[in-house]
């Protein structure tokens, strides 16, 4: 079992060996002629990859769409992300509306369930308050 082991990690040496003396170095030309070309900004991009669909888009939905700032690496900035994620997110919740009647409705009982579990806990023992801050750190 060893000395097949010995093979195994000559036959894996020498796999190295070739590959850093042939494969290497024409991988590190291709990386380096990647890094030296200028590159694109965002909005150039996805001109370009949606030059065709945007022919069948009427002009008056162009102006909804959000303008690239110019020497950004991302194409918008974070307040219209954050807004165009929300608007998705939202849009996403109003479909589905038996998990946001359940959602609600858990929410509610949960409500009700702790506010006669701790109604008119001022008026009781000092106890009663740290049995409710635990259960309300549960949470």
């Amino acid at each position: 079992v060893k000395q097949g082991k010995k093979k195994v990690d000559e036959s894996v040496a020498d796999f190295v060996t070739f590959f850093k003396t042939h494969e290497h170095p024409k991988i590190e030309e291709q990386v380096n002629a990647s890094l030296a070309a200028p590159r694109a900004h965002p909005k150039d991009l996805a001109t370009k990859k949606w030059e065709q669909a945007m022919l069948a888009v009427d002009s008056s939905m162009s102006r909804h769409l959000p303008v690239a700032r110019p020497h950004s690496v991302n194409a918008t900035g974070p307040w219209m992300q954050l807004m165009v994620l929300t608007h998705v997110k939202l849009r996403l919740l109003a479909r589905d509306a038996k998990s946001l009647r359940l959602r609600l409705g858990m929410s509610v009982l949960q409500a009700v369930l702790l506010g006669i579990a701790f109604w008119d806990i001022a008026s009781s023992a000092e106890l009663m308050h740290m049995q409710f801050l635990f259960l309300v750190m549960q949470m």
